[in-house]
């Protein structure tokens, strides 16, 4: 809720917005009954719909409010005004420290100014652990600096009262992560990394511990105007903090030895040796006030011209050790126990990455001017070539020599010569998820959405099941050879408490669930395994002698948004050497524009991450599904107000012809299931039926009492059928089954004839029936084609192809149709960096509704190469 000057909140009433945080709206209010300023934090919305969250915030709130300290930010109270909750918070006045530190004119604030601040931190610190609350937050941005000097530390405790209270199952304290009010169960990465325990980092419980190291970062930054722990990225700041030491270099000269102290005490990695209580820090603070500045550390003097030269110098060296460091971590042997220092670079345009098995060379996809091309990067020389016969590829992996790569494409297991390119088939896959080459030569595969993990000779042979699928288990896939050449991980897709990856060997029945993860993950340096949960990537040890995973979850990079539908998003070697694509966030304009490519009228805001979209047929409202961390989420937006509201999780969404109900994709059982919820009432999803196969949504019939949806099926790839959606009979009816794989499809208007897409002539391009029985199919796309939608009244087909939005004449007033020849509408991209996404709609054929991206101002595809990572 947005509250404007003048709206009355309970007693108070808003005389100013103040700003937006981490945890909240906050707006400057008048206390009508006490005649004072307050400030007034607006929680978020999931405290107003579940009265145990209410109650466990409530019990908390209570907890801070207990807080009675001069260098604590007081509590008055939790005020509930026409369902929306606040805290009524003391009004502090003054600048943040983080406004103070930036606007000093030295490189840090002086060390008399920032001693009593630091001190009076300490004070806060101390009384808050002897109560038992810890920040959990603390931060420059969360302290303020009143005029008269007194300092005042913001929202202790509030992260974790939050937390409860908007999620009973999720402890805090157990999450690498500060999440967000707009819960939706992930964690969020704030802007908390820089001041974020070891601990934190790692997702182990926190304690006073914590505080006391983000208590040394602010101290640190205080004294030397930078962050303790830096990065380019979160990713690079976290790994900052759980490896990387402070430059102490940059501490004034002038710093006092117990300043010094403190601070490594603080900032010690392991929380048992870390400064033990925020008291003995203000005892230090008291030491160095009086002691002599000039009782530092001694220094060398040295001119600015000298400070120049030894810079460049300095960069000069890090040059040469970087490239002797990356050409001796790709080409030390497998066996070396030699460690090298961390190298990482990166890769432009690379959407994905298999790193060969000895870690000196990566395979990758980017796109060409002919869509999309392998290649094949020399990461010690950083030369690229392209590699060709690799097409309509989901995935591939390389022999244990590297000489061949084997890869599932066009439903088949299929391997090729590095050095000559030839390609060889080895087997079907309908539907494949993932593999692996062993030592041996023995390949591991899913060649289906929905079955074991089967193996198979790489020289070629009759695959066999080297896993049983025992319910509630949905399917194996992505499996990944250990260093032995018996054991091996895949993941398993299914229902909580199931999902997640698995550890199995050859000839033996035992299988143990190792991981709960968001998705398939990876194996590096023999036993370091590679997951995934919450959008963060993890390293943690896999003790496999007792078959269980030990140490500390490492976190390695973060950012992603990973689907356990997936593929592997992760790749690694047996040296180290580890791959990623981290995903940017991608704003979408929903625009009109006309049958040319033109703008005609922009609706709404941009809406990030968009992998879908559908009209309503009575235009009015826009589904789109949007990724979100480890899931994929409905939202609605009004076309009239351009204003979003979440719907519900899943994605694939198809509006029903009255424009009340949508049909959509959801994995909330484990199962990829067809669901559909009605819009704009308070109803739960209706399942439409239960299967053992994958299910997408396609579309409704004409009358609104089925849908059309299409299965994975282990002997014919996809197919496409319909189903009824109420009533005791929910037997589905085949629409289009064959060896082919058909998916995709849009039913006419006038619920005559139904468009799909299918790749039965090798390639995909889009076809028409009758609809819902049709024997005979009739080719539409002259090439290939994906993706078709209608004109409202039947007449004209569309559909994608070679970046273009393509259309066909249709007339079906005789015994067969009429197709006209396929004409360009408009280019889906554009030089000028304009990417285009038809949304479906029932368009009247003058105007099409598409979102726009602005390709200039999104980030490039880049992928993440990591050598030697696990180097200590």
């Amino acid at each position: 809720m947005t509250l404007s000057q003048g709206t009355p909140f309970g007693p108070y009433v808003v005389t100013a917005a103040i700003g937006r945080g981490g945890m909240g709206e906050v707006y400057r209010a008048r206390d009508t009954r006490l005649d004072r300023d307050v400030a007034i934090k607006v929680l978020p919305a999931t405290l107003a719909d579940d009265a145990e969250r209410r109650a466990r915030f409530e019990r908390e709130a209570k907890t801070l409010a207990a807080l009675n300290h001069p260098n604590i930010a007081a509590i008055f109270g939790v005020e509930d005004a026409g369902g929306t909750r606040a805290l009524i918070m003391e009004l502090v006045e003054g600048p943040t420290l983080q406004d103070t530190i930036a606007g000093s004119s030295h490189a840090g604030m002086i060390l008399d100014d920032a001693l009593p601040i630091a001190r009076q931190i300490a004070d806060a610190l101390e009384a808050a652990h002897r109560a038992g609350v810890v920040h959990r937050d603390l931060k420059p941005a969360n302290i303020k600096v009143r005029p008269d000097g007194t300092v005042k530390v913001l929202d202790f405790g509030l992260a974790k009262a939050l937390a409860a209270a908007q999620n009973p199952s999720l402890d805090l304290a157990n999450s690498p992560t500060i999440t967000s009010p707009a819960m939706t169960q992930q964690g969020v990465i704030l802007g908390t990394a820089a001041y974020m325990s070891p601990e934190q980092a790692r997702g182990k419980p926190v304690d006073k511990h914590a505080d006391l190291w983000a208590f040394g970062c602010v101290l640190f930054e205080m004294l030397t105007g930078r962050r303790a722990f830096t990065g380019d990225t979160v990713t690079d700041v976290l790994a900052s903090v759980v490896r990387a030491e402070p430059d102490w270099s940059a501490l004034p000269r002038d710093t006092p030895r117990p300043i010094r102290t403190l601070l490594r005490r603080c900032l010690t990695k392991d929380p048992a040796r870390r400064l033990a209580d925020a008291s003995t820090a203000r005892l230090e603070i008291d030491d160095a006030k009086s002691e002599p500045h000039d009782a530092a550390r001694p220094s060398i003097a040295v001119s600015s011209r000298g400070r120049e030269r030894l810079a460049w110098a300095a960069a000069a060296v890090m040059t040469i050790v970087a490239a002797t460091a990356v050409g001796f971590v790709l080409r030390r042997p497998a066996s070396s126990t030699t460690v090298g220092p961390q190298v990482r670079f990166e890769i432009d345009d690379a959407q994905d990455g298999v790193v060969s098995p000895d870690g000196t060379a990566i395979l990758y996809p980017a796109p060409t001017g002919n869509g999309e091309s392998w290649f094949i990067r020399t990461l010690a020389s950083g030369a690229s070539r392209p590699l060709a016969g690799m097409n309509q590829v989901y995935t591939a992996f390389w022999s244990p020599d590297g000489r061949a790569i084997a890869f599932l494409a066009a439903q088949k297991l299929k391997r090729i010569d590095v050095a000559t390119g030839t390609v060889q088939t080895l087997a079907d896959a309908p539907t494949p998820r993932g593999g692996s080459w062993g030592p041996d030569g023995t390949i591991l595969f899913s060649p289906g959405g929905n079955g074991p993990i089967y193996r198979m000779p790489a020289t070629g042979g009759t695959p066999e099941p080297v896993t049983e699928l025992r319910p509630p288990q949905a399917s194996h896939r992505h499996p990944v050879w250990l260093a032995d050449g018996r054991h091996f991980l895949f993941y398993v897709l299914g229902p909580a408490g199931v999902r997640g990856e698995y550890l199995a060997s050859l000839g033996d029945n035992r299988v143990t669930r190792l991981l709960d993860t968001d998705g398939p993950g990876a194996v590096a340096d023999s036993d370091r395994v590679l997951f995934f949960r919450e959008g963060v990537l993890y390293a943690q040890r896999l003790d496999l002698a007792g078959a269980r995973m030990i140490g500390d979850a490492e976190p390695v990079a973060s950012g992603f948004q990973i689907n356990e539908t997936a593929g592997s998003r992760v790749s690694a070697s047996r040296t180290g050497v580890i791959a990623f694509v981290i995903d940017s966030d991608v704003p979408l304009q929903v625009q009109w524009i006309d049958r040319m490519g033109k703008p005609l009228q922009q609706i709404g805001e941009p809406v990030t991450n968009v992998i879908d979209g559908a009209l309503s047929p009575d235009g009015r409202t826009i589904a789109f599904a949007r990724l979100e961390k480890s899931d994929s989420f409905l939202w609605l937006m009004d076309v009239s107000r351009g204003t979003l509201s979440r719907f519900t999780n899943g994605s694939r969404p198809a509006w029903s012809p009255d424009s009340t109900r949508i049909g959509f994709n959801s994995i909330r059982d484990g199962f990829g299931r067809v669901y559909w919820q009605r819009v704009g009432v308070s109803a739960p999803a209706e399942l439409v039926f239960k299967s053992t196969e994958a299910q997408n949504m396609v579309d409704w019939s004409h009358e609104g009492d089925r849908v059309v949806f299409s299965s994975q099926s282990a002997a014919n790839a996809r197919d496409l059928w319909i189903v009824p959606i109420a009533g005791a009979d929910r037997t589905p009816t085949p629409i289009v089954q064959t060896r082919a794989e058909e998916r995709g499809g849009s039913v006419s208007p006038d619920g005559g004839w139904f468009a799909y897409e299918s790749d039965e002539t090798g390639s995909i391009a889009v076809f028409v029936r009758r609809f819902p029985a049709g024997e005979r199919a009739w080719r539409v796309s002259t090439g290939d084609g994906s993706a078709p939608f209608w004109r409202a009244d039947s007449r004209e087909l569309y559909y994608r192809t070679g970046g273009r939005l393509m259309a066909v004449r249709f007339d079906s007033s005789g015994e067969s149709p009429t197709l006209g020849a396929p004409v360009t509408l408009f280019p889906l991209q554009s030089p000028a960096g304009r990417s285009l996404l038809p949304l479906r709609s029932r368009t009247d054929g003058l105007r099409f509704l598409v979102g726009e991206i602005d390709t200039k101002n999104v980030p490039r595809p880049r992928m993440t190469v990591i050598a030697n990572f696990f180097g200590k």
